[in-house]
């Protein structure tokens, strides 16, 4: 075989033997990374700069002067190889540091493609150190909530995943269970013998330990809620009359024009969604923003579905922040809020266009404000001035201080983020329960072994190739 023959290649596949690559990093910065995983890893690296050394220490960069098949410079690029097993993938690995830039780094990957080394599929890396043992599912997971992470509390939660806390909840339950099925199928197969005297493999003496488990279970399902509005947002809707600033406020908020902002009442008639990080004094909070059609009654068809919209989006919403122009009747923002009056609990009062209020004006109106907040059971209001910039510090800490509580967890404390983990756990509690009321043991340890199934993708058993297929297609290309 030539220097640069190329080998024959497979199909493209998860479960492919053969060598891959990507890029690593984005492209444009000082230094672009491109990553080469599987057993010709090494072998392209000495194709690539033929006089480095004979013996590469791993872990140890190298400075390597890379040349394509026509012995055409490509970079002056550091290098360094990891020897598998004691690498990302569990597999050997050369990454390959490069000047940065749009032309370089794609030009090693097409390089590599004529040396017989495919471009990677998403999330392929991962899928790698999972099959060969470097990672749980549930770490590989984490590595993809950590890098869509917008704030500070959704990076901590998923570092927290990827150190194994998750995992290891889950394999202490397992394992747990595996005892009690054994425990149980033990008693079943050796009924003519007196191997168990003392009842130990009873039903009812082995139902007593899934009581504790059972707990942990609920918890960690109650938790998804939580865990969602971590890791995408919470779910918050803008409502009000026309023209009483909920575009203004949206856009304010977002620190760009994203919405349409005109004196003409009904401009905004569809839904605008935006996410959108809040930094308060302590803490952060990461939101999925709904501008919403100001709520009135309209004969025209599409302000009326509009309308229906806005409705349904604040029925949904988590926070509801209610935008009131205390410059128009307040009569109509009471008509607008009537329907929302059992969500006063979730609801921030968003007094707009303070800066057009006289100053003589402002006691009375605060007065007849509060007394129009009271009778809709809403607790907390503040004032603002969208176009001058007052009250938007105070209206920020505000939201971030309620979400807070939404998203509020104990240090260490496992979540749920995902529906599948969230499923999987729940359909464990639901087997266990029924463990929990039978009386046979058959039956108890059918159940035992029904819940160690439902939690098998989750600690790495009964995982099959369309699963992790599916959950590894939305990872990231290079991760």
């Amino acid at each position: 075989m030539s220097r640069f023959s190329q080998p024959e290649r497979s199909k493209p596949s998860y479960f492919a033997e053969d060598t891959i690559a990507a890029i690593a990093s984005g492209i444009g910065g000082a230094v672009s990374v491109v990553r080469v995983s599987g057993p010709r890893a090494l072998e392209t690296l000495r194709l690539l700069s033929p006089n480095l050394a004979a013996s590469l220490t791993p872990r140890l960069l190298y400075l390597a002067p890379l040349t394509d098949p026509q012995a055409r410079p490509i970079d002056q690029a550091l290098c360094v190889f990891f020897a598998g097993p004691a690498s990302y993938t569990g597999e050997d690995v050369v990454e390959y540091h490069l000047h940065g830039g749009s032309q370089i780094a794609p030009r090693l990957i097409e390089t590599l493609a004529s040396l017989g080394v495919r471009q990677s599929l998403p999330g392929e890396f991962s899928f790698r150190a999972v099959r060969n043992g470097k990672m749980s599912l549930t770490q590989a997971q984490a590595v993809a909530d950590l890098i869509k992470a917008t704030h500070s509390s959704a990076v901590e939660l998923a570092l927290e995943k990827l150190s194994g806390t998750e995992h290891n909840l889950l394999n202490g339950i397992a394992d747990e269970l595996r005892k009690l099925a054994a425990l149980c199928e033990a008693g079943i197969d050796f009924t003519d013998q007196e191997i168990d005297p003392e009842g130990v493999t009873s039903v009812k003496k082995l139902q007593k330990p899934l009581q504790p488990i059972l707990s942990a279970l609920s918890s960690l399902a109650q938790s998804f809620k939580r865990g969602t509005r971590i890791q995408e947002g919470i779910p918050v809707a803008l409502i009000g009359t026309p023209n009483s600033g909920k575009s203004t406020f949206f856009n304010a908020l977002l620190g760009e024009e994203r919405a349409l902002v005109s004196e003409i009442p009904g401009t905004t008639r569809d839904l605008l969604r935006e996410p959108l990080t809040l930094q308060g004094e302590q803490q952060s909070v990461c939101l999925r923003l709904e501008d919403t059609a100001g709520l009135r009654h309209s004969e025209d068809p599409v302000e009326q579905m509009g309308v229906q919209r806005s409705e349904k989006a604040a029925e949904s919403a988590e926070l509801i922040l209610f935008l009131v122009d205390p410059t128009q009747p307040l009569d109509a923002a009471k008509s607008a809020f009537a329907p929302f009056k059992n969500h006063g609990t979730k609801t921030i009062a968003v007094v707009t266009k303070s800066d057009l209020l006289r100053p003589h004006e402002r006691a009375e109106k605060q007065t007849q404000l509060d007394r129009l907040f009271s009778e809709l059971n809403i607790s907390a209001s503040c004032t603002i001035s969208a176009k001058t910039g007052d009250g938007l510090a105070q209206v920020v800490e505000i939201i971030t201080n309620y979400c807070s509580s939404l998203t509020l967890r104990s240090k260490g404390e496992v979540v749920l983020t995902r529906v599948d983990h969230f499923e999987a756990v729940r359909a464990a509690h639901h087997h266990l329960s029924r463990a929990q009321k039978t009386s046979a043991q058959d039956l108890f340890a059918a159940d035992i072994r029904q819940a160690l199934h439902a939690l098998g993708p989750l600690i790495g058993e009964t995982s099959s190739e369309d699963l992790l297929i599916r959950i590894f297609s939305d990872f990231c290309i290079g991760k």
